[in-house]
């Protein structure tokens, strides 16, 4: 048996040659290796908003009106309320006479809706207080309409933003 073999089998994971060869290893051949991991994943969450609130009445399933939707109610928290363009809310739009609290909760529902995960990482425990983590990826919005609305270029996000923008005067 190698030292290695030998460290494996008691979870040495504090040892940089065996996080080395682990990190070599695809996630089937740890799982083969290690056994099932424990996970963690992480959403990003907005404390404007909680699932059992019920859906929000300026709440929309399309990204880019609730892109649109939120960066009116960013320019109000940032200028106040008298200030009703920036470079990110160049003109008003049809949000500017809803209430800013009205607009944050939609906000905070839209961060819920779009699933973002932050973290999503395998860990095996292992000896001594050590642990052998592996990030699995799968990290930004996992709602299909997110994902696809990420996926564009900055130009065609921002064409669709002004279009939502543009509809809800």
């Amino acid at each position: 048996m190698s030292k290695l073999d030998d460290l494996m089998d008691r979870r040495s994971f504090g040892d940089d040659n065996l996080r080395g060869v682990l990190d070599e290893m695809t996630s089937t051949e740890l799982v083969v290796a290690l056994g099932s991991p424990t996970g963690k994943m992480l959403m990003f969450e907005d404390a404007g908003w909680s699932e059992g609130d019920g859906r929000p009445a300026y709440a929309d399933d399309d990204p880019a009106v609730m892109a649109a939707l939120s960066r009116c109610a960013t320019n109000r928290v940032r200028y106040g309320p008298d200030e009703l363009t920036s470079w990110a809310h160049p003109a008003p739009c049809g949000w500017c006479d809803t209430p800013l609290g009205e607009l944050l909760v939609a906000a905070a529902w839209a961060v819920w809706a779009s699933r973002w995960v932050t973290v999503d990482l395998d860990i095996w425990n292992g000896a001594n207080g050590t642990s052998y983590v592996r990030n699995v990826g799968g990290l930004g919005p996992q709602n299909p309409a997110y994902q696809a609305f990420v996926a564009l270029s900055n130009f065609e996000q921002q064409q669709r933003v002004a279009a939502a923008v543009e509809a809800s005067r």
